[in-house]
């Protein structure tokens, strides 16, 4: 089986969109489906683990319970594989060392904007851990993708774009320069809905974190939103595929479905 756009293989989608849309409620019911792989950190790490290691440490790993294997998990496996995911990722895009070092130079003089960021202060050094984040998630779930899956990315580097831009009053970089660096998926879903929406559905799931996003600043994040989109649809084979997520959950999972073909 292989999913392609325009006859040519896909390696991975990403997703983006404003706080409140229902990414990661989509994403979760997305990779629900058979050979669409979500990439989750838990899972990557679990499959590079079972890759690695012996078959004595799999068959002990399997037996321990859960609470312990979260643990090995978070304070030994993260640490391990992310750091060597972040090299391999280095190592294949040399120049994304540049663009964290500039983008920390650029938002090193700045105040967070705290109208956004209430209930976390936004440093200027949190630009490049982000980005590492960003990196060292991609290049696990990239590895570690079977060969007839689909990779589907909740928080890749358009949505990652997109939060860099949004919280920093100086812009961290340019997006000519951003995607020119970073790896760019075949097909871009963008969720919309209005901020209104938007701003009810945190209220609802009494999300702390943007409990006090006002309606103009959601408006914002949603015109960062169409920026990095209307951006990859001019300048690179990007395909954006736009759902309006104010319907039924299974509506826009099957409109994204739609979006690509899958070949036996």
């Amino acid at each position: 089986m292989m999913y392609s756009l325009h006859g040519v293989k896909m390696r991975f989608i990403e997703f983006i969109g404003s706080p409140g849309v229902g990414k990661s409620t989509i994403h979760s019911k997305l990779i629900s489906h058979e050979n669409l792989w979500g990439g989750t950190e838990e899972d990557a790490l679990k499959r590079n683990f079972f890759r690695e290691e012996t078959q004595k440490y799999q068959i002990l790993f399997r037996v321990l319970p859960r609470p312990l294997q979260s643990t090995i998990e978070n304070k030994i496996l993260k640490d391990r594989y992310s750091n060597a995911a972040f090299t391999e990722f280095v190592v294949e895009n040399p120049d994304f060392l540049k663009l964290m070092e500039r983008s920390l130079k650029r938002v090193s003089k700045e105040q967070p904007n705290t109208e956004k960021n209430k209930n976390s202060s936004v440093r200027p050094d949190k630009v490049v851990s982000w980005l590492k984040q960003t990196a060292e998630s991609y290049q696990l779930s990239i590895s570690m993708k079977k060969e007839d899956e689909l990779l589907i990315l909740d928080e890749g580097f358009c949505q990652r774009a997109h939060s860099l831009l949004w919280r920093y009053n100086t812009s961290p970089f340019s997006l000519r320069e951003y995607f020119q660096i970073v790896p760019i998926p075949q097909i871009l879903i963008h969720l919309d809905a209005s901020a209104e929406i938007c701003y009810s559905r945190q209220n609802e799931r009494k999300d702390i974190t943007y409990k006090s996003h006002k309606l103009d600043i959601i408006e914002e994040s949603r015109q960062i939103c169409f920026e990095i989109t209307d951006y990859l649809k001019s300048n690179h084979d990007t395909k954006v595929i736009y759902v309006e997520n104010t319907g039924t959950i299974i509506e826009s999972v099957e409109k994204i479905k739609r979006s690509y073909k899958v070949r036996s």
